[in-house]
Parts: structure tokens; C-alpha cells; sequence
């Protein structure tokens, strides 16, 4: 700053794990700086500079009018007296070979972040560069949309260029601009955005209507078994044991059948076998 009473600065107390501003007073050519403390020690919430808090600072800097600061595992953001969290999760690391990056800053697994650097005010782009365990990472900051504005899926995906994003917990609710997912995708070799629309990855549901994206039909559901259908089943079963049992009955009916007339064939020579009945009456010779 030109005057150095309207500078505004910013620092990390690592031991005690507050973020502090710093504020300097002329007093006639004198200067006299006091310590503010921005955020307090705590479990890395977000939300306005009254409830929110960090975890584990351990680097600052000013980019476009915004303070950044790496918070454990995580790059966060301080603008217009509101904090959130840019990339990854303050007190969640991975190891350096599980690194993810996903579209939402709440889904990326990042390891510990050893260096930060932001683009200057002059540049075109507000990219903001990580070190990490295992690679280096450009994180582009955007700037605020109109998308932002909506905390609601229904609302948020009747606006067109806008998706929603909802994770696992309370907080972990976005509205987005399209544009900035359809970038995300290109930056990351993702293909079509569209695929996140569907089942939930890393524990976030995509809608995307309002990005043009269609909602994958879902499988029909299964039909309810017929009680009717259900007692017909039965009694052509019955039925059909029953014929098969009367066939059988027939069947060893035929053959009984012929096996009588193969005996009588065997004894007398003919099929069939004549009996006469005598009786004892006057006619009968003495």
C-alpha cells in the first residue's frame, strides 16, 4: 500500500492455530500496529468470520483482494467477511500416491500442502499453485456468480448455467456455475460432466438440469407378484398331477390287460376263454 496505515496484513500463529490481522496506525509520522485475531482454533468450520474456524494454518497470502491460506490438508479463502474452503478437507489427508480431485472442494483428497503461490492482481487468471506430497496443483479461484446465491436444489437447477452438488454432510451443500464444471472437465480429462449425474461419487450427488444434462432414467421398478396369478399357478399344477396320475393308472390298467391275454394265447391257444355253468335237473342222464 501506498500509505502504510491502509495496508492490510495478514499472518499464521501456528502454535496457537489462529489466523491474525494485523492493524497500523500513523500517529504523526510514528507508526503502531496491533493484532486482531481473524479466525480462531477449531475443527475448520466455514461460514461467516463469526462462526467459522481453523484447524491447522500454516500459510497466508493476499491474491486479489482475497486472503488465501493453506488450513491442514486444505487451501481456503477469507473474502467479504466469509471463509470457505477452496480444495480439500483441513483436518482430512491422503496419502501422496491417493490423491483425488473431484468437482466439488469437499470430495478432493489432497495430502499436506508444503508451498502456495497466487497469481498477481494483474493477471488474467486467478490461479492460485499447491505443492503437495506428490504432485503440483493449479487451483483456479473463480469469481462470485449468480448461481451462488441459490442454497436450494430445485431453485438452483431452474436457473440455467447453474448445478448443484450436495455431500454427505450439512454443510457440504454448493450451487455452481456450469461454465466452471464444463472447465473443471477439461482441466482433469473428465469427458462429459454430464456421467456425474448419475450415481453418487465420492459421496456427492450431482443435478445438472440446469447445465443441460439429463437424469439417467431410472430401472423399472419390480412387479408385485399376482395373488390371483399366483392361485391359477397352483391349480394347474394340481391339475397336472392329476392327469399324469390317471395316466399312469391307464397305462398299468393296458397293460394288466395284456398280460392276461398273453397267458390265455400260452395255455389254450386263443385270446378269449368260454365257461358253461351245469345244473342238476331231471334231464340230466342217470
Amino acid at each position: 500500500a501506498d500509505i502504510a496505515a491502509r495496508a492490510e496484513i495478514y499472518a499464521v500463529a501456528p502454535r496457537n492455530r489462529t489466523v491474525l490481522r494485523l492493524h497500523l496506525a500513523d500517529h504523526g509520522g510514528g507508526l503502531s500496529a496491533k493484532l486482531e485475531e481473524l479466525l480462531p482454533s477449531g475443527a475448520g468450520a466455514d461460514g461467516p468470520l463469526a462462526a467459522a474456524s481453523v484447524h491447522e494454518p500454516h500459510s497466508v497470502l493476499w491474491s486479489r483482494g482475497k486472503v488465501l491460506f493453506v488450513d491442514g490438508c486444505s487451501l481456503r479463502e477469507v473474502d467479504g467477511g466469509h471463509v470457505r474452503t477452496l480444495l480439500g478437507h483441513p483436518e482430512h489427508c491422503s496419502e501422496p500416491a491417493s490423491e483425488s480431485l473431484h468437482a466439488v472442494p469437499w470430495a478432493s483428497q489432497i495430502s499436506r500442502i508444503h508451498a502456495v503461490a497466487a497469481a498477481a492482481d494483474a493477471t488474467a487468471e486467478g490461479a492460485v499453485l499447491l505443492v503437495t506430497g506428490s504432485e503440483v496443483l493449479q487451483v483456479v479461484v473463480e469469481g462470485d456468480s449468480s448461481c451462488g446465491v441459490h442454497s436450494a436444489d430445485a431453485k438452483c437447477t431452474a436457473q440455467h448455467g447453474c448445478g448443484w452438488a450436495e455431500g454427505e454432510e450439512a454443510e457440504q451443500r454448493a450451487c455452481f456455475s456450469c461454465s466452471g464444471l464444463e472447465a473443471w472437465a477439461k482441466r482433469q480429462n473428465h469427458g462429459d460432466p454430464c456421467d456425474l449425474e448419475g450415481a453418487p461419487t465420492a459421496g456427492t450427488r450431482y443435478s445438472l438440469a440446469g447445465c443441460g444434462c439429463l437424469a439417467p432414467t431410472p430401472a423399472p421398478a419390480p412387479v408385485p407378484p399376482d395373488p390371483a396369478g399366483d392361485d391359477a399357478t397352483r391349480v394347474q399344477a394340481v391339475l397336472a398331477v392329476v392327469i399324469v396320475v390317471a395316466a399312469a393308472f391307464a397305462a398299468l390298467l393296458l397293460y394288466r390287460k395284456s398280460r392276461r391275454a398273453a397267458v390265455m394265447r400260452e395255455l389254450y391257444g386263443v385270446d378269449t376263454a368260454e365257461f358253461h355253468t351245469f345244473t342238476d335237473t331231471s334231464d340230466c342222464i342217470r
